[in-house]
């Protein structure tokens, strides 16, 4: 039971890999850190068929060092030394084959190609002047972290990774409100990566007889009253999707990214990150190959 502000609460129960697998795609940068990538294996990691084991995604997490990490989603019904164990030792072993290595690479360099929102963000990250292809491929020569993303981190999954030094174990629980169920819910984990913390202004002001008068703050931008998240909405066909809370209000998503920025605004909603949120709804309508209006 999470009680929030009197509100009761319950924890949800998943039934299966890819409700907590899309969970994870929503929530990738909360997990991994503003300044990552998520690659999953349905949408962009189609060449890496024949490989041996395909994990759920690969993460790029940017930095002063820059990391990535195989991401498996697993859920603790499943026996850890039957079903998890296998998949890692299966991924390890893969990536110590240099033509696995270079698989790797092409699925994630083709993934840059073919997705401009993939694109976007990977140029930015990298750089202007620095060439994407070497900087996977010095990437990728590096040793992987294996992340377990996992509903219950249990005693003997604790026990089944001990001897592996190179992962990381993320237990992702979600709450739903009592008598709502999921569409008013809470997400509780740990993430990988620190939020960014803003920073620190040094105090100015002004002398005013024997007072140090602080100068009036700037009015602050309002991007909108509301923060709303892709899973805030529910798909009605066509591209059109409506707010769970209130489907009278609707936005088109096979319209440009800015427009759908726009019909946000116009009723006092905003998104945090824009293209993430444009494109899982893209993705949710089968859009993504279809050119935007």
């Amino acid at each position: 039971m999470l009680l929030i502000d009197g509100v009761r609460y319950e924890e949800w129960e998943i039934s299966n890999e890819d409700e907590l697998e899309q969970m994870v795609i929503e929530h990738a940068q909360d997990i991994f850190g503003e300044n990552s990538i998520y690659f999953d294996k349905k949408q962009k990691l189609k060449s890496l068929a024949g490989v041996g084991s395909i994990p759920d995604g690969l993460v790029i997490m940017f930095g002063s060092v820059p990391q990535w990490h195989i991401v498996e989603v697993e859920l603790s019904s499943h026996d850890p030394y039957q079903h998890v164990v296998p998949q890692v030792d299966r991924f390890i072993n893969a990536v110590e084959n240099p033509n696995t290595r270079n698989k790797i690479v092409e699925a994630l360099y083709g993934a840059t190609v073919h997705d401009w929102v993939l694109g976007y963000k990977m140029r930015q990250a990298v750089g202007e002047h620095r060439d994407i292809h070497k900087f996977l491929s010095d990437l990728v020569s590096t040793l992987p972290t294996i992340t377990i993303i996992i509903e219950r981190n249990t005693e003997q999954l604790k026990e089944a990774l001990r001897k592996y030094t190179q992962k990381r174990t993320v237990e992702f629980q979600t709450f739903t409100r009592e008598g709502v169920g999921l569409p008013v819910h809470a997400h509780f984990f740990g993430p990988l990566c620190e939020p960014k913390k803003p920073p620190v202004e040094k105090a100015q002001g002004w002398i005013q007889g024997d007072r140090v008068v602080a100068p009036p703050k700037p009015t602050p931008k309002v991007e909108g009253t509301r923060r709303v998240k892709a899973s805030d909405f529910s798909h009605k066909g066509n591209g059109v999707f409506a707010l769970v809370s209130d489907s009278s209000f609707e936005i088109d998503v096979k319209k440009r990214m800015r427009l759908v920025e726009k019909q946000l605004a116009n009723h006092g909603l905003w998104t945090q990150r824009l293209p993430s949120f444009y494109w899982f709804l893209r993705k949710k309508a089968g859009l993504l190959k279809t050119q935007t209006e």
